[in-house]
């Protein structure tokens, strides 16, 4: 329904949540979790792939889409890097570098507040 209107899922939510108040229903959450159902499972399987949703911390149980925009610079040399971070700290943008494997290449941009400002100075990464 967020998606068609074109409004924050959240705001969907909190209207659904006033919305079961005034009627004086009690909300009650999803139970498709195995472990909390009772059901029997593969436990091995299990683990493993909330590993992998824990990975990025959000486990979703509906189908719509989870985005965590960010900002990734790659170049192994340290000057560029460096042209790239200096400007990117001029204009307020908070950075982190990622080393992978030991070697400084990547810089990373994640904060919400710098990807705004990112997306403000050379525009935004993805359109809808």
């Amino acid at each position: 329904m967020a998606e068609r209107l074109g409004i924050p899922r959240g705001t969907v939510g909190w209207w659904r949540h006033e919305d079961r108040e005034r009627r004086g229903e009690t909300y009650v959450a999803p139970t498709d979790c195995p472990i909390r159902t009772g059901r029997q499972f593969d436990l091995p399987a299990y683990a493993y792939l909330l590993g992998l949703y824990l990975g990025d911390g959000h486990i979703i149980s509906v189908p719509k889409r989870y985005e965590y925009p960010r900002y990734f610079f790659t170049n192994t040399s340290d000057d560029i890097r460096r042209l790239c971070t200096d400007t990117m700290t001029r204009v307020g943008v908070r950075w982190t570098v990622l080393a992978r494997g030991g070697d400084p290449f990547n810089v990373s941009v994640a904060r919400k507040e710098s990807v705004a400002l990112m997306d403000a100075h050379i525009g935004p990464k993805h359109w809808r």
